[in-house]
């Protein structure tokens, strides 16, 4: 599946909207492996992802994206936006 992240809270909790124009799918920071060793970085609104879909935990949640990848963000790029600055 791909789509657009839209936006993040600071608790890394955000959005990807689906380019097959389904509705928005809910994501975690922690579904990113290029971020999970990073502790305060988030990816960024409006970079291309693909990713899977799960069901939630909770069955009256709707589906969340799993192992989302970014497509279009160097490594640099990741650093330079953060939300949070570390250190």
């Amino acid at each position: 599946m791909r789509g657009t992240l839209k936006h993040w809270n600071t608790r890394g909790f955000g959005f990807i909207a689906r380019d097959d124009g389904h509705d928005d799918i809910f994501a975690h920071v922690s579904e990113f492996p290029e971020f999970r060793n990073q502790s305060r970085a988030l990816p960024i609104a409006g970079t291309k992802v693909v990713f899977d879909i799960k069901p939630a935990s909770n069955p009256s949640r709707p589906p969340v994206a799993t192992n989302v990848r970014c497509l279009d963000t160097t490594e640099d790029e990741l650093r330079a936006e953060d939300v949070f600055r570390k250190p």
